[in-house]
């Protein structure tokens, strides 16, 4: 099998080298075979990071063939790709993929994310992530990005309940998993940025801006964190450029002013 899971790894990786990297492994991988099946869910992944949706659905046929109930997590991937308008799809699939698979890995964590997104979902997606991080004690394929994500929920869910320092070490945990992991690196800068830490908050939240270029609330937190000077400035603009019409925009549009 492929030394690099592929399993929600590339929405998270960010950036053309780790699709280079993926490209890379893909074609020392056989087409046949139980390796195949892996080639199979990596090549999905790369159509979904590119947003080639031709090569998307052709893939998604192919693998109803190939891996039959197996590839009802592809049917989420897709689905959650889709953002807003294909939600309720992507819910329908979830549900139905962990009624039949009750254990599935990811589903669970993607059922966590989703149910921290809601208003008060930390209750609900709190146990669901130290599961996950109790079953990584016994179970090797639970690979590093799945006890990083439930790191970072960990993380989030500290944050919300105000101890930030908490929320730092764990998201400290995620990214020694995982360094390339944006959202974790967002977390730890919000975390100091919150306990006054300004020059380390700054520095996690421009690696996680430099992962993700289009995550505004880091932007924000960096500008934030940065205060003044060309660096704050920069911060704002990408900002702005993503955010205009919100009460975070006009504050920004002040500061930008006041800098001048």
């Amino acid at each position: 099998t492929l030394p690099w899971r592929p399993l929600g790894a590339l929405q998270s990786m960010g950036g053309r080298p780790e699709l280079a990297r993926a490209r890379a492994l893909l074609a020392k991988v056989s087409p046949g075979g139980p390796a195949g099946e892996e080639r199979l869910l990596l090549e999905v992944e790369l159509a979904l990071a590119s947003g080639d949706s031709t090569r998307l659905s052709a893939l998604l046929a192919k693998s109803a063939k190939v891996l039959g109930g197996r590839g009802a997590w592809l049917k989420v991937r897709a689905a959650v790709a889709g953002g807003s308008k294909t939600r309720k799809a992507a819910k329908r699939a979830l549900d139905s993929l962990l009624k039949s698979e009750p254990r599935h890995l990811w589903g669970r964590l993607l059922a966590a994310r989703w149910a921290l997104a809601e208003r008060r979902g930390e209750l609900e997606a709190k146990p669901l992530f130290e599961e996950l991080l109790r079953e990584a004690k016994t179970r090797e394929e639970l690979s590093p990005w799945a006890r990083a994500w439930a790191l970072w929920g960990l993380a989030r869910i500290a944050a919300r309940g105000r101890d930030h320092r908490s929320a730092a070490s764990l998201a400290r945990r995620a990214i020694a998993l995982v360094p390339r992991f944006a959202e974790a690196q967002a977390a730890l800068g919000a975390a100091l940025l919150a306990r006054g830490r300004r020059k380390e908050a700054a520095a996690a939240l421009t690696v996680a801006t430099k992962l993700d270029p289009k995550d505004a609330d880091s932007l924000y937190a960096l500008g934030r964190a940065l205060r003044r000077g060309a660096g704050a400035r920069r911060a704002y603009a990408a900002f702005l450029r993503l955010e205009r019409r919100t009460l975070r925009a006009r504050r920004v549009r002040r500061r930008l002013r006041r800098m001048r």
